[in-house]
């Protein structure tokens, strides 16, 4: 089966900047099942994020929003 030009199989890189660790993969692209994986967290460590910064995807926003209540959205350098 050809694939349409330019789509790829994406996963969902979850690292830490400030500890420079990679945290978590994710095989998927879709925001049910990026959301479902990252609420395995306790929501008192997902409360403390601060800072999250994504790439321009739609969907993006709306993980962000509901997985890190209190955390504020960059895009970032290689997108803006």
């Amino acid at each position: 089966m050809s694939k349409r030009k330019g789509h790829k199989d994406f996963v969902t890189v979850v690292s830490s900047i400030d500890a420079g660790a990679l945290l978590e993969v994710i095989d998927s692209h879709k925001q049910d099942d990026i959301i479902e994986v990252l609420k395995q967290q306790p929501i008192e460590i997902r409360e403390k994020v601060e800072e999250v910064s994504i790439d321009m995807w739609g969907g993006f926003p709306k993980v962000v929003k509901e997985v890190f209540p209190n955390a504020k959205i960059v895009i970032d350098r290689f997108h803006a």
